[in-house]
């Protein structure tokens, strides 16, 4: 970019950034929207079903069942992830056994071997 596009660009920010005056009578709509929301809000809270009095609208049949269907699913994915950790572990204590066996096998012949060479040593090599 140039000086002049950077200038231009600059005086193009200050325009846009210039404080803009709200339109006639803009304070008088928004605060009789707001009395209009709060007074639906209102009314609605006053047609709540007989069953409902006193509870919130988040504790209804559907919710309850929605949430408790939801803490099942939390409940049930915690505990197949403990099963998936404990079947794992026991892979590993599984591998780790078959290599501490190996390794067993393999120094047990090796010391036959050292054995027999040392009690025969005429017949070694």
């Amino acid at each position: 970019m140039t000086d002049r596009d950077d200038s231009m660009l600059e005086q193009r920010l200050r325009e846009a950034l210039q404080p803009v005056d709200p339109p006639a009578q803009f304070a008088e709509r928004v605060t009789s929207a707001a009395e209009r929301a709060r007074a639906s809000a209102s009314s609605l809270s006053r047609r709540a079903p007989s069953g409902s009095a006193g509870r919130p609208p988040w504790l209804d049949r559907r919710a309850g069942l929605s949430v408790a269907a939801t803490a099942a699913f939390v409940v049930a994915l915690a505990g197949a992830g403990t099963l998936w950790h404990q079947h794992t572990q026991q892979l590993r204590a599984h591998e780790a056994r078959e290599q501490i066996l190996r390794a067993l096998r393999i120094s047990s012949e090796a010391l036959n071997a050292a054995l027999r060479a040392t009690a025969n040593p005429s017949q070694s090599g």
